[in-house]
């Protein structure tokens, strides 16, 4: 029969096997919506307009949406970038704390 230090010991462990599977994949979702003339803003209706996903083991994808230019070129909107780049380091810099106190109470006390 399991005693109580092995129960909370095996639902610890399951915390945190459940967090770093929370944690290998990251989404990073920079959203917008439209003002109306009367300032009114409904933030339900918000569509993305710029996705990142990074992987705990490194690899990464973005989706950026692009426009065609008056001269046919496709154009990225800059200050629209700055802000999902911003919001990604954020993200992986909240995720690498987390992962080290993670680490930090998972290492044996000596």
């Amino acid at each position: 029969m399991a005693t109580d230090l092995e129960n909370s010991l095996r639902s610890a462990a399951e915390q945190v096997a459940k967090y770093i599977a929370d944690v290998s994949t990251m989404t990073v979702e920079t959203k917008y919506v439209r003002v109306a003339a009367d300032g009114d803003v409904q933030f339900t209706d918000a569509k993305p307009a710029a996705r990142t996903v990074v992987r705990l083991d490194g690899d990464s994808e973005s989706i950026i949406p692009l426009r065609l230019g008056a001269d046919g070129q496709l154009q990225i909107d800059a200050s629209l970038l700055d802000l999902h780049r911003a919001s990604v380091a954020a993200a992986i810099d909240y995720r690498a704390r987390m992962l080290e106190v993670l680490v930090g109470i998972l290492q044996p006390r000596g």
